[in-house]
């Protein structure tokens, strides 16, 4: 038996003036989200891409969520092709080369100009990551590549960033070209030393004063014609 008896009754709370309504919030608690409001990650705090959630769903949908903006090659959509499904927030560098190109053209089969203007971004985006690897192979500075070609170094920095223009598209081409030789068939530390080099055979001049006059068609046949191993005779 307790030694203490419990009360059988409680005296009565004292009566309060306060309005009815739901409970104060203590100010230093952040308050909760619901799963319907918007759920938001800054890029430049977490390198997540902000989601927007559809109402009724849960985030570990991927069907569920989408982009709230879109970036290069991060289409803000999800793309459909047959009856296979991608949510596109997920880069679309993993799939392979036809797969990622029927998923774009699927989507956007009925907006030509976006994938005519998709096309061009890709095929800049490809010059300007090549112009970044002849310098690298050539040993170029920005401003020696301004120089080489005429421009300033703030062009040549555009160039590596969006791409180079159209009108030099022939140029770069030829250039890549004759890398792909070089790279191939020389060292790359020897590559700046064997560029700059007169050639007897183009009258004293080396590859880069070819490049200088503007005529990189020459410079590709005269890169051709230093490996061209089979017209050496035995």
């Amino acid at each position: 038996m307790f030694p203490t008896a419990f009360p059988t009754s409680f005296p009565a709370a004292a009566p309060s003036n306060a309005p009815m309504g739901p409970p104060s919030r203590n100010p230093n608690v952040p308050p909760s989200r619901s799963p319907h409001q918007l759920t938001r990650r800054t890029p430049k705090t977490t390198g997540r891409r902000a989601y927007a959630t559809v109402a009724g769903s849960s985030m570990s949908d991927p069907c569920a969520r989408r982009p709230a903006r879109a970036g290069w090659l991060t289409i803000g959509c999800q793309l459909t092709y047959g009856c296979a499904s991608m949510d596109t927030s997920q880069n679309i560098s993993g799939l392979r080369p036809v797969a990622a190109a029927q998923h774009v053209v699927a989507n956007h089969a009925h907006d030509t100009a976006w994938l005519d203007a998709f096309a061009a971004a890709v095929d800049r985006y490809r010059a300007g990551h090549s112009l970044a690897r002849t310098m690298r192979a050539w040993g170029w500075s920005q401003a020696e590549a301004a120089r080489l070609f005429g421009v300033s170094r703030q062009a040549v920095g555009k160039w590596l960033r969006n791409g180079p223009p159209v009108e030099r598209a022939i140029a770069l081409a030829d250039l890549a070209a004759a890398t792909d030789l070089l790279l191939h068939y020389l060292k790359p530390d020897r590559i700046p030393a064997v560029v700059r080099r007169p050639v007897p055979a183009l009258g004293g001049l080396s590859l880069t004063d070819l490049l200088t006059r503007g005529d990189t068609a020459a410079l590709l046949d005269a890169c051709r014609d230093m490996f061209a191993f089979e017209r050496v005779s035995t």
